[in-house]
């Protein structure tokens, strides 16, 4: 399971999401990337405090993700971790990010929303992408990315799938206008969605 999260994550690494979404007239342009260093805690690596990781973040996805004795050490550090279990679900929600965004039963299912009120959650986040696939409900935490200089880029902090609390309560629903996907190593664009209201 580890092992398919770093392929999706390697994957996820040349690709930018481009998000138009709308609430009451106004829109917000997201610019969905993901960096080496965010890998650590999307998939909850922190948890893992059985397992000495702190001094490999943010670095620890290129020590992982090399095919390597000291990879293979390190991962199999990580899986026989006690706490391991704890992350199953987030690593299930990176393996399945391209999927949710392509094949959710339907775009109502993906929910943006704003940071507005209590969130039941420490996760600092601008928001919220809640998608369905397969029967599944998956939660997609996204944040303004302070270290660019593009005002609409935002990365994904964390990730998992729905427990026992609905951490849409309380937001602001935002309507999905259109989604890209930019393949930013073959300059690809595919239009993933578009709204009946944008011509």
């Amino acid at each position: 399971l580890l092992n398919e999260s770093l392929v999706a994550f390697k994957e996820l690494l040349v690709l930018q999401y481009n998000i138009t979404v709308a609430r009451k007239g106004k829109k917000r342009f997201l610019n969905l990337v993901v960096f080496d260093r965010n890998f650590y805690h999307m998939v909850g690596l922190q948890h893992l405090n059985d397992v000495a990781l702190v001094n490999e973040y943010p670095n620890i996805y290129r020590k992982i993700a090399t095919d390597n004795l000291e990879s293979q050490n390190i991962k199999s550090k990580l899986v026989e971790s006690k706490h391991f279990s704890e992350i199953v679900g987030r690593l299930y929600a990176l393996i399945y990010l391209r999927d949710n965004f392509y094949n959710a039963k339907d775009n109502k299912h993906y929910k943006f929303l704003s940071k507005e009120y209590g969130n039941y959650t420490a996760i600092e986040y601008d928001y919220i992408i809640q998608s369905e696939y397969k029967g599944i409900i998956y939660y997609y935490f996204l944040r303004h990315d302070e270290k660019s200089n593009d005002p609409n880029q935002c990365v994904v902090v964390s990730l998992f799938t729905k427990g026992i609390v609905d951490f849409t309560k309380g937001q602001a629903y935002m309507t999905l206008l259109e989604k890209v996907e930019f393949n930013k190593k073959t300059n690809e664009t595919k239009i993933i969605y578009k709204h009946n209201a944008i011509v």
